[in-house]
């Protein structure tokens, strides 16, 4: 038997010893932490009353869980049981539904119940909403029940790339300059672009921001605040669904591909290696004609990307659907590609996404800047990644009907990406 033993842990010393240091540690990690998901109990959850009374003149009552420093309750039978432990005698149970005066989540309508009083004095009329409400516009009226948890500070990341020399650029089209809000031109000069973004850009602490990039002779300052991924080369780890690894094994790639090879690089850290980095709470995404001059990003976030909102993005300055979108999205696509076969892609990809149920009523948005909670919008990011590949790189042809597809919350920011990331935010280091 101890001969047996002896032999058992030699051959797990030595399976142990062939797994690569790095894979090992993932391994130890994940067990440890599942290990710890198992035998650790799950404590009940306490609720308190939050917040959200009436309040005298000059102030606003609280319209979520978050802007008293709590957790929201999610679900419609979570809150029923929130109510009873809080001490309401509940009559009735209201929604779920998006009503837009009651604020997310759990709450009782006030009836004579004051900030000092609790539970004590409130109606019994329980509500579950879906949206993030006003709370009677910050009058109040409706008092909130949340969790009793302080809420964790926010893991927060900034991601941009620049590849193939891309920076913010103008172009011209029948007689009127617009903004490329996609960025898909090209020029030598994304030295500039960069060393702006390092002279005038203010970052808030414990942000943390990550430049993927093709550039070369760039080396950011000591002291920046981008982590400077260089070569960023993540695209060959996925392979799934990424032509990119196609190409790499290809020798003879066409120029239309060369051209596209370039575009794509970008636009997967944009929608394919974001949705991978689920440690992170929130995710801005940036592209590069923007520069960072927010010191309060953490609580500009909060402030918009209440708990039921999954995805911030601008709507488009110029166009409202992708019927209006198409004709000058697929005309400069083809003008970039040098390919005319993509306005004819372009159509029929619209027709498709149509028999598939898009209605073409959601808006059109510009993806230049968005921010996303990664872990939520995982399968609508795969999605939009694959439609992009398949010969339109103009994402934002696909995205309206991506967001309708799988039903993601969005928040729809109708001001410039400044409004997130400050004032003053264009990059200068642009070049025509």
């Amino acid at each position: 038997m101890a001969g047996q033993k002896a032999v058992a842990v030699l051959l797990a010393t030595m399976f142990v010893h062939s797994i690569p240091t790095e894979a090992f540690g993932k391994l130890q990690a994940r067990t440890s932490a599942d290990g710890l998901h198992r035998q650790a109990p799950t404590a009940p959850a306490t609720y308190i009353i939050g917040g959200g009374y009436q309040t005298t003149s000059g102030r606003v009552a609280e319209a979520s869980c978050d802007a008293v420093g709590r957790l929201p309750i999610t679900t419609f039978e979570e809150c029923r049981s929130a109510a009873k432990q809080v001490g309401i005698a509940i009559k009735e149970m209201a929604g779920p539904a998006n009503w837009g005066h009651v604020p997310y989540g759990c709450s009782v309508l006030q009836g004579q119940a004051t900030p000092t009083s609790g539970a004590f004095g409130t109606s019994g009329r329980v509500h579950f909403g879906t949206v993030n409400g006003t709370n009677n516009g910050g009058h109040g009226g409706y008092v909130l029940i949340c969790k009793n948890k302080e809420k964790v500070v926010n893991r927060i990341a900034v991601f941009s790339a620049q590849f193939g020399g891309r920076d913010r650029i103008q172009y011209r089209m029948n007689h009127a300059t617009q903004m490329d809000t996609e960025d898909l031109s090209s020029n030598s000069w994304s030295e500039a672009s960069f060393q702006s973004r390092e002279e005038l850009e203010e970052f808030p602490d414990g942000v943390d921001a990550f430049l993927f990039t093709d550039m070369v002779n760039v080396e950011p300052k000591n002291n920046s605040s981008w982590h400077f991924v260089h070569p960023a080369q993540q695209f060959e780890e996925l392979c799934d669904d990424n032509v990119l690894c196609l190409w790499k094994a290809s020798p003879n790639l066409t120029e239309v591909q060369q051209v596209m090879k370039g575009i794509l690089q970008s636009k997967f850290y944009k929608m394919r290696w974001i949705v991978e980095q689920s440690q992170y709470d929130y995710i801005v995404w940036m592209d590069g004609k923007y520069l960072m001059r927010n010191a309060n990003l953490p609580g500009t976030i909060l402030h918009y990307m209440r708990e039921s909102v999954d995805m911030l993005a601008m709507k488009h300055p110029g166009r409202q659907s992708v019927a209006e979108e198409l004709g000058p999205a697929t005309r400069r696509s083809a003008t970039i590609l040098s390919d005319e076969s993509v306005i004819q892609k372009g159509k029929e990809m619209v027709e498709r996404y149509k028999r598939e149920g898009f209605s073409d009523t959601r808006g059109l948005f510009d993806s230049s800047m968005f921010i996303v909670r990664p872990a939520r919008v995982r399968d609508m990011f795969l999605d939009w990644w694959h439609e992009v590949q398949q010969g339109v790189p103009r994402d934002q042809l696909s995205l309206p009907w991506m967001m309708e597809k799988h039903r993601v919350n969005v928040f729809e920011l109708n001001r410039s990406a400044c409004a997130i990331l400050g004032q003053k935010c264009y990059n200068p280091g642009k070049h025509l």
